[in-house]
């Protein structure tokens, strides 16, 4: 173990190891003053939901957000990575309406209006397709034929 984590303490006749952070400890608290400490069973591991890591078969840690700057940073990193900030195209309607303009410009063969609907829904679609960003995984499944 890393000595960050760990470190040799005597204990009259014995050395053994013990957790910086005041562990195992079989109960949690919070007093008024803020400060809190979470229970911890297990001596080389971190506090953790059982339920959870059953649940949903990952790892986990836990932490306890009692503060409204701890809860923003966190709520504010978890939505910036599971969106993947699509910076190209947060503005889809100016995408699409510079679309429009372009292909009215350039588009005298036109037969009917149901022609030129589809055709702008096509081109709309493909223009905002153009522009987005696609993760690892989107890009291997339309490579294999599975997107």
């Amino acid at each position: 173990m890393g000595s960050d984590k760990l470190h040799a303490s005597y204990q009259g006749q014995i050395w053994g190891t013990t957790m910086k952070k005041r562990g195992p400890s079989l109960t949690e608290y919070i007093d008024e003053k803020g400060n809190w400490k979470p229970k911890r069973t297990h001596p080389y591991v971190n506090n953790y939901c059982p339920a959870i890591s059953v649940a949903l078969c990952c790892n986990n840690d836990i932490k306890l957000l009692i503060n409204g700057v701890d809860t923003k940073h966190t709520s504010w990193y978890s939505t910036d990575y599971q969106t993947k900030k699509q910076n190209k195209n947060h503005n889809v309607s100016a995408l699409m309406a510079k679309s429009l303009l372009y292909h009215e410009e350039h588009s005298d063969h036109l037969e009917s209006v149901l022609e030129c609907n589809r055709l702008l829904i096509f081109r709309c679609q493909h223009s905002i397709n153009r522009e987005m960003e696609l993760s690892g995984q989107q890009v291997v499944a339309y490579l294999m034929g599975m997107g």
